[in-house]
């Protein structure tokens, strides 16, 4: 094989020669690069001395020729809104318009680079009849895709109407922001191009060209694609004018293959500019390794292997990356041994930790809240600074404790007087947005995110692991500074939103050297270029190529009829890039993650079919198998005699027993290892806190201890709004907030209800037995005792009695109840019992609270609180209640009876060392268990 660039080299170097007088457009600049290193091999072998020639990129060379320079992009986008505003009176906000904006910029620049009559394209639709005429040059299958489009937007509806009203004023739209750009000196690419290509049709190209460049200088245009008319005018005028040869990267029986999408563009390209020369095609077939990997980052964990079995070591070997997230997982996963990498790939800033401390930042801000005085920041975005990698490095032991500490304590809102004292907290929590519907804190943000910013890079720099992120830090204080400068009166969600839109397109170009070493790059990076050996990552459909339409105001009926570029388009260009890729290597390999991810089905890029069906290509086909996830243990837990000497120790509950008959291994993860899951700040009440909230409430309005609570008092209760604020404050503590909002306001309402109808229920009781009040003996009581030889405790929440022959224990269940649950007599003892203890029973059908019914009376006698009474078990269900009355369960004796012998064995067989600790069969409890991550279910 013998390059494309290096041909072009030999050519005018070697048979051309006077190089100084000529002047060379390429496609990139990393094509331009490889060009100038092949001129330099070629020169330094023939041993002369020469003038470098004059190179370009084809962007660089219209910005040149122009006289223009590049206007920012966020002045384009704050000068489009300020005009759109000025012709749209009911026109949205600025947060609103950014992304509409982009997206009328881009179809400005279409417009323009493919020189389309804007009067024409954004035509009044109402006025479309009227102008039909000025249509003449189009061609008939343009003015049916013309009528289409006027068809289809005539007809009205919500979304159509709203469509007309912004396309109606596009072509004032786009005229007023010209002129204002023109008054300013400004561009966008578009403009720039356009008004060359008008001066082109006024005035000769060697003029233009001369005054620029000199006289007696020759054009070369090497390995383009894909021309805009602009371009195509500009290339024709200097043909015509005798200053231009063309190069195309077009001999390869792949590319020309009029069946193949490559060819779109070339095939007319070449014809209307031929080669400048005959170029050499390549003699044999690349060999292709289509490889299936069931992950991403596991195709990254192959490079290793295939470099190995390739031998690559050097400037040969291209790794190309479809998907830039791929970037550092590759970077990590190239072996030691290859020290000489280039990276062609800027490393984007939105994938960058500070990226997301500073997004975090702003959420920071936009959260405050104020009490009594003193500024609150909202929990989940400081949790989210504190798992920020940059604060994790910067953060001294202090810090690192505080954070601890403040996380610790579980609060939805943090005062900011928590993070005093330490440079590092101090620097990030500091409250600025007081007021996010004030338009006068632009200057304020500015100044503390340029302060944080610069801060942050000054601790970075005594870390070398930090070297990456102390550019973007770098990126992102000019982002600041050039935002400031625009003097915006704008709100400080619009000021985060546009500085993000801003920093978001940057990235961090890697040090290297170019041309030396393995080479990494996107696609886009490889035009014009040839390696021997290739490595194509994640060549999914939908990745590569691209299954990417871009937005746009200009529907696709319209494209067509302007020969803009549409979806074919961009099908045809990424079809080149492939086919001109391979087709010079020895040896390509294709990766593709098999695996369906969301809306990521799996599936192989196209190109592999056409490889396989159509060019009938050399290709061998590879499986990665990835190993079974799953627990390092067997399905079983051994016990140990040390840790069963601990837990007889300890007490056991109702609920740690029913975490022993539904899951063995639960058992041992919570009651012998001692595991809970961590406290977690909650948002919004769970159905946990939702129970906790109204034992609280009925704990207090019951309370205290030996009350005797009458009708005339439980009635008051319902009267009064002591419910309510009780509940109020009852939320609140659970949630570690001072205020109720949003989904909550449902929440609370729902637990005054609840409150509200025990409290009729119990009134309906009173009255139904005839009972003066309730006299309350315990409220949410510990009891202690021996089961079996086992110590046991249970939390009562409520000990009553309507009478004096009886005690009631009452149990509050927010959660679902069924009646198979508690509902036992005589009859059903026994079944209950074996449903309640048999390890086949799946845990939606075990009867889950009969247990705690037997373990508390049992608690309840053995505590002597209801000597000489009968014991009564009352479960409040709320949703239960409003349907029924109180319901209440008296243990058969039978059934007790045969629930010591069953709890004896359980007993014996937990400290059975021959028995080990189970994982459960029933899988669908395991979705539900904290201990999942950890047991390996």
């Amino acid at each position: 094989m013998e390059a494309f660039l290096r041909q072009i080299v030999n050519h005018y170097f070697t048979e051309v020669g006077e190089m100084e007088k000529l002047c060379f457009i390429f496609p990139n600049r990393r094509s331009l690069a490889f060009f100038r290193k092949y001129l330099s091999e070629a020169v330094a072998s023939s041993g002369k001395a020469m003038m470098s020639p004059a190179t370009f990129t084809m962007n660089d060379f219209f910005y040149t020729v122009a006289g223009e320079s590049q206007t920012d992009h966020i002045h384009l986008l704050l000068e489009l809104f300020d005009v759109y505003s000025s012709l749209n009176p009911t026109h949205e906000s600025l947060d609103d318009f950014l992304f509409w904006g982009d997206v009328i910029l881009s179809d400005f620049n279409d417009v323009d680079k493919y020189l389309v009559n804007a009067s024409a394209i954004f035509t009044n639709i109402a006025d479309f009849r009227e102008l039909q005429d000025d249509y003449s040059y189009l061609s008939e299958e343009q003015k049916q895709a013309i009528e289409r489009f006027v068809a289809h937007f005539k007809t009205g509806g919500k979304y159509k109407d709203e469509f007309r009203r912004i396309w109606d004023i596009l072509l004032s739209l786009y005229r007023d922001f010209n002129e204002r750009l023109a008054s300013k000196g400004w561009s966008y690419e578009g403009r720039v191009y356009r008004k060359l290509a008008e001066r082109l049709a006024e005035e000769p190209a060697v003029d233009i060209l001369s005054a620029c460049f000199g006289a007696e200088r020759k054009y070369v245009f090497v390995g383009l694609n894909a021309l805009n008319e602009c371009e195509k005018r500009l290339m024709r005028k200097m043909r015509d004018a005798g200053l231009a040869e063309f190069c195309w990267d077009y001999d390869g029986d792949w590319i020309s293959d009029p069946h193949n999408k490559s060819s779109f563009f070339l095939a007319n390209n070449v014809i209307e500019f031929p080669n400048a020369f005959k170029l050499l095609a390549p003699t044999g077939r690349p060999k292709f390794n289509i490889v299936s990997v069931p992950s991403s980052i596991g195709q990254a964990k192959l490079l290793e292997d295939i470099f190995r079995k390739e031998g690559s070591r050097g400037i040969e070997t291209a790794v190309v990356l479809p998907d830039e997230n791929l970037l550092m997982p590759v970077l990590n996963s190239i072996p030691a041994e290859l020290r000489d990498i280039n990276v062609t790939m800027g490393y984007p800033m939105n994938s960058s930790c500070l990226w997301s401390l500073m997004n975090d930042v702003s959420a920071l801000q936009m959260h405050l809240r104020r009490k009594d005085g003193e500024w609150f920041f909202y929990h989940k975005a400081v949790w989210s600074i504190f798992s920020n990698s940059i604060f994790k490095t910067l953060a001294d032991e202090q810090t690192a404790g505080r954070a601890k500490a403040i996380k610790t304590g579980g609060r939805y809102y943090i005062p900011a007087s928590e993070f005093a004292g330490l440079p590092l907290m101090e620097l990030l929590f500091r409250p600025v947005v007081t007021d996010p519907a004030s338009t006068e804190l632009c200057d304020s943000i500015a100044e503390y995110q340029s302060s944080l910013v610069s801060g942050l890079a000054g601790m970075m720099k005594a870390d070398k692991d930090m070297a990456m992120e102390l550019d973007f830090a770098k990126e992102y204080y000019l982002a600041i500074g050039r935002l400031r400068a625009c003097e915006l009166k704008i709100l400080p969600a619009s000021w985060f939103r546009l500085l993000g839109s801003l920093v978001g397109r940057s990235s961090v170009p890697f040090v290297g050297e170019p041309l030396h070493g393995l080479q990494i790059m996107g696609p886009l990076e490889t035009r014009a270029l040839d390696f021997e050996k290739l490595i194509i990552l994640s060549c999914n459909e939908g990745i590569f190529p691209r299954r990417n339409v871009s937005s746009s105001f200009i529907p696709a009926e319209l494209r067509r009829g302007f020969s803009l570029p549409t979806y074919e388009y961009q099908d045809a260009v990424w079809a080149y890039y492939f086919y001109r890729m391979v087709y010079r290597a020895d040896s390509v390999w294709m990766l593709f993650n098999s695996r369906a991810e969301g809306l990521r089905g799996g599936e192989e890029s196209r190109y592999i079919k056409q490889l396989e069906l159509h060019f009938k290509a050399d290709v061998k086909r590879f499986v990665v198998k990835a190993p079974i996830s799953g627990s390092d243990t067997a399905e079983e837990i051994l016990k140990v005699p040390e840790e069963l000497e601990t837990l007889r120790g300890k007490y056991f509950s109702a609920s740690s027993l029913q975490n022993y008959l539904f899951c063995p291994a639960k058992f041992y993860y919570s009651s012998v290892r001692g595991l809970s899951k961590e406290d977690e700040v909650s948002e919004v009440m769970d159905p946990g806190s939702v129970g906790d909230a109204f034992h609280l409430v009925m704990q207090e309005l019951y309370g205290p201890e030996g009350r005797k609570l009458s009708k005339a008092e439980l009635n008051a209760m319902l009267k009064s709004d002591e419910i309510k604020a009780r509940v109020h404050r009852a939320i609140l503590e659970k949630l570690n907030t001072f205020e109720v909002v949003g989904r909550n306001l449902i929440y609370e309402d729902t637990i005054c209800r609840y409150v509200e109808k025990t409290i009729s229920r119990d009134i309906e009781m009173l009255e139904a037995k005839g009972s003066e009040g309730i006299t309350v003996v315990g409220l949410e009581r510990n009891c202690f005792t021996k089961i079996c030889g086992q110590n046991f405790i249970g939390r009562i929440d409520r000990l009553d009695s309507l009478d004096s022959e009886s005690v009631r224990i009452v149990d509050y269940k927010t959660g679902r109840v069924k009646d198979d649950d508690f509902i036992i007599n005589s009859e059903n003892a026994e079944e209950v019992v074996s449903k309640l203890f048999d390890p086949a029973t799946g845990f939606r059908d075990r009867p889950k609270i009969a247990l705690q019914l037997y373990i508390y009376d049992v608690l309840v006698k053995d505590s002597h609180l209801a000597d000489g009474k009968r014991l009564v078990n009352s479960i409040y269900q709320p949703e239960r209640l409003f349907v029924n009355p109180v319901e209440e369960v008296y243990l058969d004796p039978d059934f007790s009876e045969l629930m010591e012998e069953a709890l004896e064995r359980t007993i014996k067989e937990i400290y059975d060392p021959t028995v080990p600790f189970r994982r459960t069969e029933d899988l669908d409890y395991c979705s539900y268990c904290d201990f999942k991550t950890i047991c390996g279910r």
